[in-house]
């Protein structure tokens, strides 16, 4: 009797039903974010869309991936410079989730619309030149900005480049432009554009006294 019951106690009983280590649990699936969506309210390991498969396509250029990775949220954090001239980039919606950019350039593509940049705040020089933006309040906050191209639009307010005081250089040539006090605080000037808009009155500029080159020409000054 004794015998029978070590007999029966070695070794642990097997449940079939156990998968035991040969069949490890499936991995959870990442969250995948809308286009619109912040990164910064979901972990790095989500993953982050746009709408505009032209920008997709510049934005895994700029990490150097292929299209089997996954640009998850803590991947497109990291670039700090992108380049997408005459791409037919129509939507920039997305591009919010690329936080460390400090260079961007978009020359030459059909974008309207740059309120995907709103957050942007790192950014040091942006290139939109040869768009069709007409609306550019959602640069308020990028107080960063020192070089900023906006020639080639149909742009016709600018008031809130007064708030863009390093800036030092500013193209706005070939706009519908015709009041220009918003420039008279931005001081640390050295390169102004202003040709081929529809201004009359140059003497908000008085006062910019480190600008090195200011092109007026095709105006009626």
């Amino acid at each position: 009797l004794l015998f029978l019951v070590l007999s029966c106690s070695e070794g642990e009983p097997t449940n079939p039903l156990d998968p035991g280590d040969d069949n490890p649990a499936t991995p959870p699936t990442p969250l995948t974010l809308q286009p619109g969506e912040l990164c910064s309210s979901y972990p790095d390991s989500a993953i982050a869309t746009f709408e505009d498969t032209n920008l997709v396509v510049a934005v895994r250029f700029a990490l150097l991936v292929g299209p089997q990775v996954d640009l998850t949220c803590g991947l497109v954090a990291g670039p700090t410079e992108l380049a997408a001239p005459s791409a037919g980039v129509e939507s920039l919606v997305g591009m919010q989730n690329l936080t460390s950019l400090t260079d961007l350039n978009l020359t030459s593509n059909s974008i309207n619309d740059i309120s995907s940049l709103s957050g942007l705040t790192s950014l040091t020089d942006l290139n939109l030149t040869f768009n069709f933006i007409s609306d550019i309040n959602s640069l308020a906050e990028l107080t960063s900005l020192m070089v900023l191209r906006l020639a080639d639009n149909m742009i016709s307010n600018i008031n809130v480049l007064s708030g863009l005081t390093s800036l030092t250089d500013l193209s706005l040539r070939i706009n519908t432009i015709t009041d220009i006090s918003a420039l008279s605080g931005l001081t640390s000037l050295t390169q102004l554009r202003l040709d081929a808009n529809t201004i009359t009155d140059i003497s908000a500029l008085s006062g910019l006294t480190n600008l090195t080159n200011l092109w007026l020409f095709e105006n009626s000054v």
